[in-house]
């Protein structure tokens, strides 16, 4: 594979990372408006945005009440099955309980 990364690919980017220390280098934005700008970076794409975030929310709180109702649905036929079966049982023993007509 073209872009899989081998032990001795890892180890030389290593090396040259702590050889480089960016982490040092880095200053991040130093003015207001810069740290301003900055802030807004995640929004850009839309990953943070608020308008995002609530469809999200939505979604999910469809699918939790989606959940709910087919849980509902499952109890429901299970209760029908054993209702039926109890009925059935009940017009069982009606019909050998019955005495015959005179």
């Amino acid at each position: 594979m073209a872009g899989a990364w081998t032990e001795e690919r890892k180890q030389k980017a290593r090396e040259r990372i702590l050889k480089n220390k960016p982490w040092e280098k880095s200053t991040g934005p130093r003015t207001v408006e810069g740290k301003r700008a900055s802030c807004l970076n995640a929004l850009k794409h839309g990953n943070r945005s608020e308008l995002l975030l609530s469809r999200i929310r939505h979604i999910l709180m469809l699918n939790e009440i989606t959940v709910d109702m087919q849980v509902n649905a499952i109890m429901f036929c299970e209760q029908n099955a054993l209702t039926n079966e109890v009925i059935k049982k009940l017009n069982k023993n009606k019909e050998v309980e019955t005495p015959p007509p005179v």
